[in-house]
């Protein structure tokens, strides 16, 4: 399964929240692009904001440096986390005794918030927030690391630097790496808005030896018990679907938020109480409180604002990253050997063709890839693509399935009902076609 950075203005609570002019506001944020197209934009998010203040008298509303944008075109920079039916499949589960006693709140002291800016890598600082935060936890100091790392150098066709990436992924490609320092490879995509080539840095000293998925996919019930679990160990890198309400957030504990099962923003979940989760977000210290948010421990539908949509979060195991080969000792040469004949190889088995099809099991067709489903001995032949029109129709015999783009990974896939969709030897799994495995895909997911 891809993020973000906000200050807010001072709001005087009186009978109601009043929010700054659209004069002010430009004051405030040292803008000088005042068109009547930004005016426009900034009264209707006021009006937001206003009913926003009015609904939820929990928390409290406020313009920030997003205001002079819409909805659409904010999510288009800053709310593109990836998400993947089948990304937690092949990772283990968190264990916590059932027995175990849960604290009634929780609140760990990680590192500063931080700033993605105009770069759509939430995902890495959600990762990389934990790392930290569980070094803080279980070693008592702070390393502060680089995001960049990340944006750079885990490009593996999923992960896209600004424009997106899975956070189970990332922690994939962080397992046994020496972490860099911040200050030795600074975050600049949140001016640039791109990633540079990757490059290396002074090694922190921190490492992960893996990573654990906490329970409760789809589940508001099972996923608010599990997370709970989870966060008296330390801080999870968590998932949320953030709209309107969640980025006017000001102060306060969000109430009424939606529970519906999408995601686009990657955040760090470092507490709870007993009404209420609170995370750091990536879009600075002026957002929110202090950077911080609170929302309610709702257990309806996929959880607040799809909390517990695809699993109720990751948390790394912190290793001692990887160890150098040891130098073998010299040993003294063996005596020649006599020659032997020279054996006559066996003629060579021919490989399997491709099938005349696109689609189905390898081997595939010339402008196919192998594509593994993790956790499964099942993989796809298929492309990239950046639509569903760039999909292939030509279909494996006997199936029924509809070819489509698939957005979060841009490749094509097969939706179906059934494994009878998906013709001879297709399995359905996550509502897509995959068929068997030759053991080498070139990436799964």
């Amino acid at each position: 399964m891809k993020c973000c950075g906000i200050y807010i203005a001072s709001v005087a609570m009186a009978a109601q929240v009043q929010q700054p002019s659209f004069e002010e506001w430009l004051s405030e944020y040292g803008m000088n692009v005042a068109d009547d197209s930004i005016r426009a934009k900034y009264e209707h998010n006021v009006r937001i904001i206003d009913g926003l203040n009015a609904k939820d008298p929990s928390a409290t509303y406020a313009v920030n440096r997003f205001s002079g944008m819409t909805h659409e075109e904010f999510a288009a920079v800053y709310l593109t986390l990836k998400t993947s039916p089948a990304a937690a499949t092949d990772l283990p589960l968190l264990s916590t005794s059932s027995s175990a006693s849960v604290d009634d709140q929780v609140d760990w002291d990680v590192t500063p918030v931080k700033d993605q800016g105009q770069c759509g890598s939430c995902w890495t600082f959600g990762v990389m927030g934990a790392i930290e935060g569980m070094n803080k936890v279980q070693m008592g100091n702070s390393v502060i690391l680089s995001e960049q790392q990340l944006v750079d150098c885990d490009n593996d066709g999923i992960n896209d630097g600004c424009n997106g990436g899975l956070t189970d992924y990332a922690l994939k490609f962080l397992t046994g790496k020496d972490l860099y320092t911040l200050d030795s490879y600074p975050y600049v995509s949140g001016q640039s808005g791109h990633a540079n080539s990757c490059q290396s840095g002074t090694p922190s000293g921190v490492t992960i030896s893996g990573y654990f998925t906490v329970d409760g996919a789809g589940s508001g019930s099972k996923g608010d018990a599990a997370l709970a679990a989870a966060l008296m160990n330390g801080p999870v890198t968590v998932t949320v679907a953030a709209d309107d309400q969640f980025a006017n957030y000001h102060s306060g504990i969000m109430t009424g938020v939606p529970s519906s099962c999408t995601l686009n923003h990657a955040i760090l979940a470092t507490g709870y109480g007993p009404n209420f989760w609170k995370i750091k977000n990536s879009w600075g210290s002026s957002w929110g409180d202090q950077g911080y948010a609170k929302f309610e421990r709702t257990t309806a539908g996929c959880g607040p604002f799809g909390l517990f949509f695809q699993d109720a979060g990751f948390q790394p195991t912190l290793g001692e990253g990887p160890s150098p080969s040891p130098v073998p000792l010299p040993s003294p040469l063996p005596p020649s050997p006599t020659p032997s004949p020279v054996p006559v190889p066996p003629a060579p088995t021919p490989s399997p063709s491709p099938s005349g099809h696109h689609y189905g099991g390898p081997p595939c067709q010339n402008d196919e890839i192998e594509l593994g489903l993790s956790g499964y001995p099942l993989s796809v032949c298929t492309k990239k693509c950046g639509t569903t029109s760039d999909c292939p129709r030509d279909l494996p015999d006997g199936a029924a399935a509809v070819p489509v783009c698939q957005g979060d990974i841009f490749y094509c896939v097969l939706q179906c009902s059934s494994d009878g969709d998906c013709g001879e030897g297709g399995s359905c799994k996550y509502q897509e076609c995959w068929y068997p495995s030759s053991g080498s895909a070139a990436i799964s997911v």
